[in-house]
C-alpha cells in the first residue's frame, strides 16, 4: 500500500499514458479516482520479475476476504503487516516500485511524495481464486497499486458489498470454499447481481459500515451498488484508494494469474 497520494485534482492535466477509469466519485480529490498507467516498467525488468516470481516459493492460504468471499490461494508479503522491510522483497519488485515512484507525476502533476508500506505477491489458479475485499478498514490516506505480471483477467471494483444486494452470494461463496457449490454456480449468480447493479451509471465510495449494516442503512438504493472493471494488460499499474472494495477476476486461460500489490 502507498500513502500520501493526495493533492488537488487537476485531472485535465493527466498525461496521455494515464487513463481515467471511473466517473466522478463521492469525494472531491484524487483519492476517489482509479487510475491506470501502462508500459512504464522497462521490458527487461518486467521479464526479470516474471521469471523470478513464477519460480518463487509462496505460502498457501492467504484469502481476499469480505464477510465470506474469497478462496485460499498463494501469496507472500513484505512490510508493516508482517513486521519486515519491503526492501527484503525480491529486488525486481522493489525496482518496479521505484519506477512508479520516479514517475508518480503521471498519476497527477500535483501528486505528493509516496511511502511504501507493503509489497505482496498474489498467485491464483483456475481452482483457487480471490474474492472481494478491501486493503484497509479505517479511513486512512492509503492507496494500492496492483501490477499485472501474468494473466488474462483484470480487476473489479464495487461501490458496496454485493452480498447486501444479493445475500445468496454469501451462501454460495461459502459453499465454494466447502466444495458444495461450483465456481460456475457462484459466477452465474454474481453475473445476475452485476446486471442488477449496473442499471445505473457511476461509482459510489463505500462507507465504513459496509461489513455490518450497509444493507440496513441503504435498502433498495441501487445507486449504492455499482461494479466497474479494469481489463487486463500485462505490465499495467492500477492505482486506487485502498478502501475500495475490489477483486482480481477468475482466470480465463492463462494460469497462474500473478499480480503484485504495493
Amino acid at each position: 500500500m502507498l500513502e500520501n497520494l493526495n493533492q488537488d485534482t487537476q485531472e485535465e492535466n493527466l498525461t496521455s499514458t494515464t487513463q481515467r477509469i471511473d466517473k466522478k466519485a463521492t469525494y472531491e480529490d484524487i483519492k476517489n479516482n482509479i487510475y491506470v498507467i501502462d508500459d512504464i516498467v522497462p521490458t527487461w525488468l518486467h521479464k526479470a520479475a516474471k521469471e523470478k516470481i513464477l519460480h518463487y516459493p509462496l505460502k498457501f492460504g492467504h484469502r481476499g476476504l469480505g464477510p465470506y468471499q474469497g478462496y485460499q490461494f498463494w501469496s507472500e508479503q513484505w512490510g508493516d503487516s508482517v513486521n519486515t522491510d519491503p526492501q527484503e522483497a525480491p529486488w525486481e519488485l522493489w525496482a518496479i516500485w521505484l519506477v512508479l515512484k520516479e514517475n508518480r507525476k503521471l498519476i497527477t502533476p500535483t501528486v505528493g511524495n509516496l511511502q511504501l508500506n507493503q509489497i505482496q505477491i498474489n498467485l491464483t489458479t483456475k481452482k483457487h481464486s480471490g474474492g472481494l475485499h478491501v486493503d484497509i478498514q479505517e479511513d486512512a490516506p492509503a492507496y494500492t497499486m496492483v501490477y499485472f505480471l501474468q494473466g488474462d483477467t483484470g480487476m473489479e471494483f464495487w461501490s458496496n458489498n454485493p452480498e447486501h444486494l444479493n445475500p445468496k452470494l454469501a451462501k454460495l461463496s461459502h459453499g465454494v470454499t466447502k466444495g458444495t457449490v461450483t465456481e460456475a454456480e457462484y459466477d452465474a449468480e454474481l453475473q445476475r447481481t452485476k446486471e442488477m447493479a449496473n442499471k445505473d451509471g457511476g461509482l459510489r465510495t463505500k462507507d465504513l459500515t459496509w461489513y455490518e449494516d450497509d444493507f440496513k442503512n441503504h435498502p433498495g438504493e441501487m445507486s449504492s451498488y455499482k461494479c466497474h472493471s479494469v481489463p487486463w494488460k500485462e505490465g499495467r499499474m492500477v492505482i486506487f484508494p485502498s478502501k475500495y472494495i475490489h477483486q482480481g477476476l477468475p482466470i480465463k486461460e492463462t494460469s497462474p494469474r500473478v499480480t503484485i500489490g504495493f
